[in-house]
């Protein structure tokens, strides 16, 4: 896959049926990727349906992030390979989960990590210390 992946694609599998999204990532995913993604946990995915009203607050992540930007990201830190239940508990992806929420939220970006720093995984302290403070909530309006 090149540095381009569409919105219409999922990002992990790179099927063109796309029925969900993961918020704090600013990704889209099909529903087999979803199921996994759920299993993560919130602080690492917070899947919703594409059908649902997504409240506009959420819907900056998605404007902000998006498949393409991700998949360059990864590449930049060599882990768009790895398998999704290693990768999105990278050190660097929690870097990224934190980048979009500054930019979201319009806060200073967190501070950059090294590569070698990028590609460890998170322990399961370091996973709740990273949750994300997006107060979620039903959605009401659509992207």
């Amino acid at each position: 896959m090149n540095e381009v992946l569409p919105n219409d694609y999922c990002m992990d599998c790179y099927t063109n049926h796309v029925e969900f999204a993961s918020i704090n990532n600013g990704i889209f995913l099909c529903s087999n990727c979803a199921k996994l993604h759920n299993t993560l946990g919130r602080d690492i995915s917070y899947i919703v349906e594409t059908v649902e009203s997504i409240d506009p607050y959420y819907a900056i992540y998605f404007q902000r992030g998006g498949n393409t930007r991700f998949l360059k990201f990864c590449k930049q830190y060599n882990i768009s390979n790895m398998d999704p239940r290693a990768k999105y508990r990278t050190k660097a992806c929690e870097y990224y989960r934190k980048l979009l929420k500054s930019e979201v939220e319009g806060e200073f970006p967190p501070k950059s990590i090294s590569f070698e720093e990028a590609q460890q995984l998170l322990y399961n302290d370091e996973i709740a210390d990273s949750r994300s403070h997006i107060a979620f909530k039903q959605f009401r309006t659509a992207i």
